[in-house]
């Protein structure tokens, strides 16, 4: 296998799975199950240290809530910044619950390149349904304006259910009265949380379609004047490009709050864990390609679009919620690795 390939240009670190709500549509069950220890403040920090050495272009950390985990996060951000001379981007996302003036001026502090907040309706009951707590509409729309008074670029993050896309131009106006830079709305992912909560709220192929189109033409209604960039993504669109990828080459590298190595948070597979060996004997040892590996194509193709991404309906582990079958690419023998391990047992 060859690994003399770039570095991994982005990498994102679930610091927790520990969460202040929850969300009706979360996938990956915050606050509802702990499968391993999570990672400690140390294990944190010296994360930072190989993130550094590696000096990817933008690292993300996520949740659960990792604001829960602040005052780690700054300093992991301020060694990250500082080392790498502001080379590697920082971000975080939150739901907004616990930013206030404060901690708004100490992420700014700490050098957090964006800030991402979720808001899912231009209207507190649309939104305080969603995140499944009353009042969590007021803090997120009081988080954003805190983080714009601190002078952070602050996004917003909309997901999109038949309850919400209704108030989809309006959301957008609130958001560009706040401040906000970017408005980032991509499908639901009907996973986790969501299929067991939100039967008759999930939006059909048709709606994304014109909801994409809509949105695609607001992006450049808002280029064109300078305004708030809009902008759809597709949450599976690098499980179908990975499979036209000669190379195999993986520009994507996230970390779970156990460790785990993942090179998509939607399949039940992982790479071996940072409390073994650092990232980059992983990377040197295969990650740098992994999609090449005839058992990631296999596995990454089950997944064609948003409907698929629930791989527990055609029987096969359900992430987050099960333990993912652990390839280490360091200690383990690729080619034992068979088919039906990926699947649960009833």
């Amino acid at each position: 296998m060859n690994c003399n390939v770039p570095k991994p240009l982005i990498m994102s670190i679930d610091v927790t799975y520990k969460c202040t709500m929850r969300c009706l549509h979360c996938f990956n069950g915050s606050n509802e199950n702990e499968l391993e220890p999570e990672l400690t403040d140390e294990e944190l920090l010296y994360l930072a240290d190989q993130i550094v050495d590696i000096m990817p272009n933008v690292i993300c950390f996520c949740g659960g809530e990792p604001l829960i985990r602040r005052e780690i996060l700054y300093l992991c951000c301020e060694k990250i910044v500082k080392r790498t001379n502001g080379y590697t981007k920082v971000n975080v996302v939150t739901n907004g619950e616990l930013v206030n003036n404060e901690v708004a001026r100490n992420l700014r502090k700490a050098g957090f390149n964006l800030v991402q907040v979720s808001l899912d309706g231009a209207k507190p009951e649309t939104h305080d349904w969603l995140r499944n707590k009353i009042g969590s509409f007021n803090k997120a729309v009081n988080a954003i304006k805190s983080l714009v008074e601190a002078g952070l670029y602050v996004g917003v993050a909309y997901t999109p259910t038949l309850k919400n896309i209704p108030e989809i131009d309006e959301a957008i106006k609130l958001c560009e009265q706040l401040g906000v830079c970017e408005f980032r709305v991509q499908p639901l992912m009907v996973m986790g949380r969501a299929k067991r909560n939100l039967n008759g709220y999930i939006p059909t192929y048709r709606d994304y379609q014109i909801l994409a189109t809509k949105l695609k033409q607001l992006q450049m209604q808002q280029i064109a004047k300078k305004g708030m960039n809009v902008e759809w993504g597709d949450p599976v669109d690098h499980l179908i490009r990975s499979n036209y990828r000669e190379s195999g080459y993986n520009p994507f590298i996230g970390i779970d709050a156990y460790g785990y190595l993942r090179i998509s948070p939607y399949l039940p597979l992982t790479f071996g864990n940072i409390r073994r060996h650092t990232i980059l004997e992983y990377w040197n040892s295969g990650l740098s390609n992994v999609w090449s590996l005839p058992i990631v194509k296999w596995i990454s193709k089950q997944i064609r679009a948003t409907e698929d991404l629930d791989l527990s309906s055609k029987g096969f582990k359900e992430v987050y919620w099960e333990k993912s079958v652990d390839i280490d690419l360091i200690e383990d023998y690729i080619s034992e690795v068979k088919p039906e391990q990926f699947f649960a047992k009833n």
